[in-house]
């Protein structure tokens, strides 16, 4: 793993290499991420899964709980109608920038949050009220602007692509 990790740059960027034999888990088993957490006492919700595998990677650290980042150097399609990756990596060098910017909270987290002020988030009804609301605009204006959010270009030329 550590050579895999030399030959892209990152072998002297990470303290913990975990693999399934030493967490007793596979990806994208949410215990595989859970278990490399507990490890190193992390919360998911304060750790970032950054991977090359939308199905393996970005699935399981979504469902552990973990902000997840798409490593797409060849610009692939995803293969989810709906991503659940909260960035797309496009090059490594833009990863400082990705990492040290605010994550806007994904359907999983706003769901209880509506529930509990008695929305129901699958209504037409509440999704017209919800797009006139000055919140809404306004959101939505944080997300617009997040969408267009463009590293500038490296000496390799790779940038960042932003898309909920």
């Amino acid at each position: 793993m550590r050579a895999a990790l030399a030959r892209v740059g990152l072998d002297d960027c990470l303290h913990e290499v975990f693999t399934a034999a030493d967490l007793g888990a596979r990806k994208p088993d949410p215990a595989f991420f859970l278990a490399a957490l507990r490890r190193l006492s992390v919360d998911p919700r304060e750790a970032a899964m950054v991977g090359d595998s939308y199905a393996e990677d970005v699935v399981g650290a979504k469902r552990a709980g973990l902000f997840a980042l798409w490593w797409n150097e060849r610009g692939a399609s995803c293969p989810d109608p709906h991503p659940l990756y909260d960035a797309e990596l496009l090059g490594m060098s833009s990863l400082p920038a990705l990492l040290a910017a605010p994550f806007l909270p994904d359907v999983a987290a706003c769901l209880p949050c509506l529930q509990s002020k008695g929305r129901r988030p699958n209504s037409s009804l509440t999704l017209r009220r919800w797009r006139r609301s000055p919140f809404a605009s306004r959101l939505d204006s944080a997300i617009e602007a997040r969408r267009s959010i463009r590293s500038s270009p490296t000496a390799a030329g790779s940038c960042t692509t932003w898309t909920r």
